[in-house]
């Protein structure tokens, strides 16, 4: 199992960092699908695969609904294209979710990821330096740092910096020396600079957000508003996009009107809505929310169960991190990793998957693939802990299909009113 994770851990890495769009020597060869297939026959090879996860079978119905989405529109070409492109997402999420099953490769995931996203910060300061990095990314609108791939768009890649922010801070508690210790520091100050130059706004405000609940969890409420208090001082202190941050500015005043067409697009489409990639097709801009962006264009259908697979994910770690070592009825049937661990771990997933959605209420990316990649590690690690402590109670969909019901039906809800009452001021 571990050389399949290997080659998962190594196209992860091909997927952030992409030298095979800037070395000439891999240019022309298909690096990403021919790792993909590696790491897949390598995983085929492997006897015990552990599906317990309802997400297992949840990501495959989701596929579905996507593919259905476009075909109900009529469109059955747009189908299969929606199928294959979605497909390698898909294949990583098992990848990832059925491979990283001890402490030690949560580890090496965590740090990795860590290692690889400071990489992409260290590029984008010298980009702002010269307007072009070593990749040959160039910068956006004249100040703004980009990367390739999926993080050419200056908000992905302030995405991938906020969830990057909780494994740089497991790193550094993981360090035993004073040398680890101020490097991991060093490593967390580079990346919050370069999120600070994507001028992200949903980046920022991620950022914000996780140090808020860090503060709450760690010191409670008073002490974690004077934290978010300090921490909107300080970014007011710099030039952003932040500092214009208003219901009545046009971008704002543009993402309502977005969320406002979604909502029509939902009533007219209601089951299976517009179909995925179509939002855009009904309406000049994108939806700016990826709740908004999945109700629309996937209807009912499609996001019920998007909801059930994303909550299911946040959902285990939550349990993890709130279960003390007393609460999980027993030993662990194999010894050696320590239930403090898999805590510690399952609040690393916790705040990098809150990293990711707090932002993505204003960003449409409800179907990127780093949010399905946090989820298989959310998975991965539910697993590890239910096979080692059979106790522990097992978090599945049919549990939670009454309470997914009902949140979407109470999201649309909260969405509808919102925008009402946005529009209402914006007059």
């Amino acid at each position: 199992m571990f050389i399949a994770f290997i080659f998962t851990l190594i196209y992860v890495g091909l997927v952030y960092v992409r030298p095979q769009e800037y070395v000439l020597a891999l240019r022309d060869i298909p690096v990403l699908p021919i790792v993909l297939i590696a790491s897949f026959m390598a995983w085929l090879a492997l006897r015990d695969k552990n599906f317990e996860a309802s997400q297992h079978r949840l990501l495959p119905v989701l596929l579905f609904a996507m593919a259905v989405s476009v075909a109900a529109n009529g469109w059955l070409g747009g189908a299969l294209e929606t199928f294959t492109g979605f497909f390698p997402t898909l294949v990583l999420f098992y990848l990832v979710s059925t491979t990283t099953d001890t402490v030690a490769k949560h580890k090496l995931f965590i740090k990795t990821l860590a290692f690889i996203t400071t990489a992409l910060a260290l590029h984008g300061i010298d980009q702002v330096q010269t307007g072009i990095g070593w990749s040959g990314a160039k910068v956006m609108d004249g100040n703004r740092i980009t990367y390739l791939g999926i993080f050419n768009d200056p908000n992905d890649l302030a995405l991938a910096f906020v969830i990057a922010m909780p494994m740089l801070g497991y790193g550094f508690s993981e360090a035993k020396s004073l040398i680890g210790k101020a490097i991991w520091s060093i490593a967390v100050a580079i990346n919050l600079y370069a999120l600070f130059l994507t001028n992200s706004r949903g980046g920022m405000l991620g950022a914000i957000s996780l140090f808020i609940l860090y503060f709450y969890s760690r010191y409670g409420v008073v002490r974690s508003l004077g934290a978010a208090a300090v921490g909107l001082v300080a970014l007011s202190l710099f030039p952003s996009r932040l500092s214009t941050l208003d219901a009545g500015e046009e971008s704002a005043a543009g993402r309502v009107d977005a969320w406002y067409e979604g909502i029509r697009m939902l009533v007219h489409h209601p089951i299976f809505g517009v179909g995925k990639g179509n939002f855009t097709d009904h309406h000049d801009l994108t939806a700016h929310n990826s709740i908004v962006l999945v109700f629309a264009e996937l209807g009912l259908f499609g996001y019920f169960f998007w909801l059930a697979f994303v909550g299911l994910s946040v959902w285990m770690v939550y349990k993890i991190s709130r279960t003390t070592a007393d609460q999980l009825g027993g030993a662990p049937v194999q010894g050696g990793d320590d239930w403090l661990q898999y805590a510690k771990i399952s609040r690393t997933y916790l705040y990098a998957i809150l990293g990711f959605l707090i932002p993505a209420f204003f960003l449409s990316r409800s179907y990127n693939i780093l949010l399905f990649m946090l989820c298989a590690l959310c998975v991965a690690l539910y697993q590890s802990v239910r096979r080692k402590w059979p106790h522990f109670s097992p978090i599945t969909f049919e549990k939670i299909a009454g309470q997914t019901l009902a949140f979407e039906m109470g999201s649309i809800a909260f969405m509808y009113l919102m925008v009402k009452i946005l529009l209402s001021l914006g007059k």
